[in-house]
């Protein structure tokens, strides 16, 4: 017998996380978003694009990406999170938000970030 592939579905309720980001931002000053996971941008459209003065998403899908905003203010970069996390510090500093809602385990993107 082979191995059977389960498809992951989203079973999370879009309001509520996004009361949850509405809610930590307005107590948090920050500058600068780390949106990684991204998937189409949803959450930097509705929220992250005028609240910080930076968002940077990363996904690894193109066909995703080419939804997210395309304002002065928003960066997208294409690839894997951990792979990626670094450069990104390097390149803007370390996020002062970090939006790491992620199918799986988002800690090895987190922990590299946190180096």
């Amino acid at each position: 017998m082979g191995k059977q592939w389960v498809q992951q579905v989203d079973n999370s309720n879009h309001d509520v996380k996004r009361a949850l980001r509405e809610e930590y931002m307005a107590k948090v000053g920050a500058r600068l978003c780390f949106d990684l996971f991204c998937g189409h941008g949803t959450y930097c459209r509705e929220l992250y694009r005028d609240h910080f003065e930076q968002v940077v998403c990363v996904d690894q899908k193109a066909d995703a990406l080419a939804d997210v905003p395309g304002d002065a203010h928003v960066k997208a970069y294409k690839g894997n999170n951990a792979g990626l996390v670094l450069g990104l510090v390097n390149k803007y500093g370390f996020a002062d938000f970090w939006d790491l809602d992620a199918y799986g385990n988002p800690e090895a993107a987190l922990v590299k970030g946190l180096k």
